[in-house]
């Protein structure tokens, strides 16, 4: 198993959106698990017209995040959206009283996280040439929001052992401490949240670890006795 440690900085916004939002876009705190490998099959260069490749790809892919900085509080953003009608490639407006809408999003100015991502079965090494030299533009949450990718490091073969302390987002059944507990997207298919993640914890942007009720099995990017849960 080969993994990478990689830091994700958006320059200006992001809206992770979180499904089931219509008119009014709410945005988890933090970049779901199938954002974060939507964005690593951008990077290798992967199409969704290859959809046997890409499931390949996602189910030897695992992944987890941790804020570098403090999550900001959502703004709120007004736009109007123009009602378009028509399957053909000649869209028209809809003959409507309204034709447009207003969208209310929430959107997170300037974020940035810390990816942990590890790869096997020769997909390992494709993910950590993706991400030094992506094959296509990257972005994290809508497909306008642009992120800078920096590489911090690279692990030719991770190693899985016993630990009570955990780096990234945590199952809140595990850790000793509280904190602001979400639940995350962790599988989709055919476009739509196929399985969720259980209850994690967001650890503050200055934790470095979580220390757990009780040990659990866990990879490591580092030599200190610190692991990390991979989704």
């Amino acid at each position: 198993m080969k993994g990478v440690i990689a830091d994700l900085h958006i320059p200006y916004e992001a809206c992770f959106k979180r499904p089931g939002s219509g008119s009014v876009s709410l945005t988890f705190p933090v970049p779901p698990f199938t954002t974060l490998k939507g964005m690593c099959a951008n990077a290798c260069g992967l199409h969704w017209d290859a959809a046997d490749k890409v499931d390949d790809f996602f189910s030897k892919l695992q992944v987890n995040i941790a804020p570098l900085t403090p999550i900001p509080e959502p703004a709120e953003v007004l736009s109007s959206r123009l009602k378009l009608g028509g399957k053909s490639d000649n869209f028209k407006i809809r003959d409507t009283e309204f034709p447009t809408s207003p969208i209310h999003e929430y959107v997170l100015i300037n974020p940035s996280y810390r990816m942990y991502a590890a790869a096997d079965d020769g997909w390992g090494e494709k993910l950590i040439e993706g991400l030094k030299s992506p094959a296509r533009g990257l972005y994290l949450g809508r497909s306008d929001d642009m992120v800078i990718v920096e590489i911090q490091d690279v692990y030719e073969d991770l190693e899985e052992k016993n630990t009570e302390r955990l780096k990234g987002l945590v199952p809140r059944d595990k850790a000793k401490n509280g904190g602001e507990v979400i639940r995350l997207p962790a599988s989709s298919k055919e476009g739509k949240t196929d399985s969720w993640s259980p209850p994690l914890l967001i650890p503050e942007a200055d934790q470095e670890d979580m220390e757990l009720s009780e040990e659990v099995k866990a990879w490591f990017f580092s030599d200190d006795d610190v692991g990390v849960l991979l989704f």
